[in-house]
């Protein structure tokens, strides 16, 4: 018998340089950008359309930088690369913001191949604090099985060190009854915060856990502020 590898490198038709655009922890009211650069086998590529998802992001393809003046000689060909600009508005709420933008671009994928069109994404986040800041955005509840108790925690602080209130805790559009939260003050020198602490029991059926928790403070601006839960239900394996 004999054995043959083949073994190739394959280059994708679009690329995208970086892919995913982390803006990382941002101040609260302020707008952001960050730009990233799709390349394209194809020199004649278009970008047709571009859509962004969520109403707190919008991009736009970067104009041609080339200086004003009369063009070089000869012209230059063109490169299939584009520019584009991810904006992160100033209205993005407190806590953790996402999107994708989604662009269709028409090329072929060799010079007798008819033109073609490619669908790419690219994902754009971010975490949005003011004065007030958390250690995690999401209750993360892992897997459990059914019937266990569920429990999570995040810690709120306010790195100024200056006190401030939480008024009211609730639960809002559980998946599952009777889950509750508390705000416990933090009793560490020189900490302003709380603990906020998720508690509940799983309900005897597999399946997912979600919900929101809805914290009202006395800090202007940062008034109301939505943390998620999410895990899972599942029964042990046998």
């Amino acid at each position: 018998m004999t054995e043959l590898i083949i073994t190739a490198e394959v280059e994708p038709f679009i690329r995208i340089e970086p892919r995913t655009i982390r803006f990382g922890t941002v101040q609260l009211g302020r707008e952001y950008r960050s730009v990233c650069t799709l390349s394209c086998r194809d020199p004649g590529m278009a970008i047709e359309s571009v859509r962004v998802g969520g109403e707190h992001f919008s991009a736009r393809l970067l104009a041609d930088t080339t200086p004003p003046g009369p063009p070089p000689e000869p012209e230059p060909e063109p490169t299939g690369s584009y520019q584009l600009e991810i904006i992160l508005h100033d209205t993005a709420p407190w806590g953790s913001v996402h999107s994708t933008v989604t662009l269709k671009c028409r090329g072929r994928l060799n010079p007798q191949a008819e033109p073609t069109v490619r669908t790419v994404r690219i994902v754009a986040g971010a975490t949005v604090f003011g004065d007030l800041h958390a250690d995690r955005t999401l209750f993360y509840l892992s897997t459990v099985p059914p019937e266990s108790a569920v429990e999570g925690r995040i810690r709120l602080t306010r790195p100024s060190g200056e006190p401030f209130q939480i008024v009211s805790s609730e639960i809002s559009q559980s998946s599952l009854e009777g889950m509750s939260v508390r705000a416990e003050p933090i009793n560490e020198a020189g900490v302003s915060g709380y603990d906020l602490l998720l508690s509940g029991r799983a309900g005897a059926k597999d399946g997912r856990i979600h919900g929101t928790v809805i914290i009202t403070t006395d800090v202007p601006g940062e008034e109301q502020l939505s943390f998620r839960f999410s895990g899972i239900v599942r029964s042990p394996s046998e």
